[in-house]
């Protein structure tokens, strides 16, 4: 941590409520910067404005039950309230149960540039201070899917999801449960100013925000993007940037598509 910033994935992030975070100036962030083993600061500011941009977060700040959903979401939903409990967990179901979902999730994906954690790690970085949520098998009390949230003073940020590939067909719909239940809890029932799905994804790798957007009248928050290297890095950047479009490397790739947004193109 550095300050209002954390590390995640060799970049500084803000670690706060994304209405609260504030244009730096150059020399804030590089000093803020420096202070880390960061290779990156990533600076957003003037959220939700009415500009269209090429950075957003993805946001719902309103909840109007099933009234608001097509039928065919609804229908889905009342599948999963029927065949799941979906609820906040208990300490001992996080400790015991999530880390197999986890692992099933990540064997089914295609592919990932995240480092897959054992056990250990995955249990070492459980935060108490994050509320979770899951969907258990009404028939045999199984966790089939969880979601990890932050839930902050205004607003609750959706950081992990998970679930069991086998409950993701056969017309059990446990995403559509349990965003349903966790959408009318905190925005209807506690009140928030909104409930986030996270920024624009720059790795391309999962479809949940625009299934956020086309099924649960989520939106796009837009917001300025400026991002601060390390010079070596800065340099590389520059050069490789003009071949962003050749390049096979994944994570490079991802650097470079995210200078691409914070240059403000659409690509």
């Amino acid at each position: 941590m550095t300050g209002k910033y954390f590390l995640y994935k060799k970049a500084l992030i803000f670690d706060g409520e994304h209405h609260k975070e504030t244009k730096l100036d150059k020399n804030e962030a590089y000093s803020i910067l420096k202070q880390s083993n960061a290779v990156m600061l990533r600076n957003t500011y003037n959220f939700d404005n009415t500009k269209s941009s090429s950075f957003w977060y993805v946001i719902k700040d309103s909840f109007n039950g099933f009234d608001e959903l097509k039928s065919r979401t609804r229908n889905k939903i009342r599948h999963a309230i029927k065949f799941f409990d979906i609820r906040p967990l208990t300490k001992e179901e996080i400790y015991n149960n999530t880390f197999d979902i986890y692992i099933k999730a990540y064997k089914s994906y295609k592919s990932t540039t995240d480092h897959i954690l054992n056990k250990d790690e995955f249990l070492s970085e459980i935060n108490n201070k994050n509320e979770f949520w899951g969907c258990i098998d009404r028939k045999n009390g199984k966790l089939v899917a969880y979601a990890e949230n932050i839930v902050r003073e205004e607003s609750c940020e959706f950081r992990t999801l998970k679930a069991d590939p086998e409950y993701l067909s056969n017309g059990y719909y446990p995403f559509y449960g349990l965003f349903y239940k966790m959408n009318e809890y905190y925005l209807k029932e506690k009140g928030l100013k909104y409930v986030s799905d996270g920024s624009r994804s720059i790795t391309k790798h999962s479809n949940i925000q625009n299934f956020l957007i086309n099924n649960f009248k989520f939106r796009r928050a837009y917001t300025n993007l400026k991002i601060y290297y390390k010079p070596l890095v800065k340099i590389a950047v520059i050069i490789l940037y003009p071949f962003r479009f050749l390049i096979p490397q994944s994570k490079i790739k991802s650097v470079l598509r995210q200078e691409s947004m914070a240059r403000n193109t659409r690509e």
